[in-house]
Parts: C-alpha cells; sequence; structure tokens
C-alpha cells in the first residue's frame, strides 16, 4: 500500500509558539510525513521564532545594540570647515586709508619742512634717496603706532576699526620677525622707487581682487587678512 504524503501548511505565529525539542518532532518518524517535510518543519520553527524575537524588539531599546538581525549602521560625519572667514575689500581698503593717514600726519609735516614739496610746482621728482628715506621713516611710523596692536593681535589700527587682522595660511598669530617685517618692507619700499615704484604699488592693491583676496605683500610674507567680528 503506498503511503499518502501528507502537506502540512503551518502558520508563522503558531510556528513561533512550538518549541523544537516538544515530542511533536521527536515522534516525527510515526507520522505519514517525509523525513524531508519534517526538517523543514522543524527549521521554520527555528526561523519563525527568531523573526518574532527580532520583530518584539522596540525601536530605541538598548536590547537593539546587541540585536543580530539589525540594519549595519554606519556613523556619518560632517566635515567641519575650520578656516577663517576672508575680510572683504572694501574692508581691507578702507582700513588701509585709515592707516595712511596716520603715518600721513608724520610724514606729510616732515616733507614739507625739509623740501619735499619744493619740486611740485616745477613738475621735479624727489631724489630716489629721499624717497627712500620718507620711506623708511613712514614704515618706522607704522610700526611704532602699530606695534602693540600687530604683536598680540595682528591688526593695525585701521584694520581694529574696521574688525579685521592679518593671520598666517593656517590661522595663526603672525611673528615680526618672518612675517610682518616681510608684508610692510614689500607694502612700503617699492612704492618710492620713481615710476615702476608707482607700477608696483597699484598692482599691488589690484592683487586684492583676485580669488585669495591676497595682495603681493601678502603673497611674500605667506599671510592672509581675515574677518575677526
Amino acid at each position: 500500500m503506498q503511503k499518502s504524503r501528507l502537506w502540512v501548511v503551518i502558520n508563522v505565529e503558531a510556528l513561533s509558539k512550538i518549541d523544537p525539542d516538544s515530542t511533536i518532532f521527536k515522534s516525527a518518524g510515526d507520522l505519514t510525513m517525509p523525513t524531508g517535510a519534517v526538517s523543514l518543519a522543524y527549521g521554520r520553527v527555528h526561523a519563525a521564532r527568531h523573526c518574532r524575537a527580532a520583530a518584539e524588539l522596540p525601536i530605541g531599546d538598548e536590547s537593539m545594540e546587541n540585536n543580530i538581525y539589525k540594519a549595519p549602521e554606519s556613523q556619518l560625519t560632517t566635515a567641519s570647515d575650520n578656516h577663517t572667514e576672508l575680510a572683504s575689500r572694501v574692508r581691507r581698503l578702507v582700513a588701509a586709508f585709515i592707516d595712511g593717514l596716520t603715518i600721513g600726519l608724520v610724514t606729510l609735516p616732515l616733507m614739507y619742512f625739509t623740501g619735499g614739496f619744493a619740486g611740485i610746482a616745477t613738475g621735479e621728482q624727489p631724489s630716489f634717496l629721499y624717497s627712500l628715506g620718507i620711506g623708511m621713516i613712514g614704515m618706522v611710523i607704522y610700526f611704532a603706532i602699530n606695534w602693540n596692536f600687530l604683536s598680540s593681535a595682528g591688526q593695525t589700527i585701521g584694520k581694529k576699526v574696521m574688525s579685521i587682522k592679518v593671520v598666517t595660511l593656517d590661522d595663526q598669530l603672525p611673528t615680526m620677525g618672518n612675517h610682518f617685517l616681510k608684508r610692510y618692507a614689500v607694502y612700503f619700499l617699492p612704492g618710492q622707487i620713481p615710476v615702476a615704484g608707482q607700477i608696483f604699488s597699484i598692482v599691488n592693491i589690484l592683487f586684492i581682487f583676485g580669488p585669495q583676496r591676497r595682495c603681493i605683500h601678502d603673497f611674500a610674507a605667506g599671510t592672509k587678512v581675515v574677518s575677526c567680528g
């Protein structure tokens, strides 16, 4: 007599409540179900119990940390921008104008009393040595007025008024020897050369309209000007 096969559709919820070690499987040999079907049913019981255990874990519960069924997580980190904001061109130009006035309050009277304006009426230019000397005096006056501001905060009077400051390319306070002396030597002295010096000074200012907003004296000293307020 040919044994008929018994196909059983088992509810997942019911399977999850069955003990896999119960006698229903131990006595499977007495059933008319094929051995393969018994093994399949046994496996489904295990799967159903695991699925139910995973589904019953509440979201946000601490047990989720040990849940082997949850999807892998990855921590997303947002790269922070540590770079400071470059000072606007208008602020830099206004600051330079204020600093120029502070120097002019000393150099212009000095030039007047030393005959620096004597040849203006006739179109004569002061000698190169005279212009160079005035430029060096202006530089000394500039440092004398702004030394404390520059050494403590990277600022001059004009920059302090406009809330901007000079920093290195890695946003550190510049030093006098490695940065400021180079910066202002390039800023002041070439402009004292007749004709070529004036052209250089204009080009130096125009460099501020580049994408980095750095003048030639900034490139020479490895500095930039940023906002600080």
